[in-house]
C-alpha cells in the first residue's frame, strides 16, 4: 500500500498530492524496501526515463529510513508478534513481502 501511495505521488493524483503537501516532509520517510520496489517498477516501465525523474523528484525530498541491525531485530519481533496472532507477513517470492491489513 505504502507503494501505492508513492506511485500515485509521482503521477501527482490530486488527493494524494493534497495530502502530502499539508504534511512536513520532515515526517515522512521512505523505506528501502519501498524504494527498491518502486526502481523495480521504474525499471519494467514503458516510460523509463520519465518515471526515472519523478521518482528522483520525490526521493530527494524525502529521508531514506536507515536500515541496521535494530531494524532487523524489531523486524522478527513483529513478524513473530503476528504470526502468533493468526495473521503472518507473507511472502511471495525473494523481495517480495506483503504484511497483513493493519486494523
Amino acid at each position: 500500500m505504502i507503494g501505492s501511495i508513492m506511485i500515485a505521488a509521482m503521477k501527482q493524483v490530486a488527493p494524494v498530492k493534497r495530502q502530502l503537501e499539508q504534511r512536513l516532509l520532515a515526517d515522512i520517510l521512505l523505506s528501502p524496501v519501498v524504494l527498491g520496489e518502486l526502481e523495480f517498477g521504474v525499471e519494467k516501465s514503458a516510460y523509463r526515463e520519465k518515471n526515472a525523474a519523478r521518482l528522483a523528484e520525490l526521493v530527494e525530498r524525502l529521508e531514506l529510513v536507515p536500515i541496521d541491525d535494530r531494524v532487523s531485530q524489531r523486524y522478527g519481533e513483529i513478524r513473530a508478534h503476528l504470526e502468533c496472532r493468526g495473521t503472518p507477513i507473507k511472502s511471495k517470492g525473494p523481495g517480495s513481502i506483503h504484511a497483513p491489513k493493519s486494523t
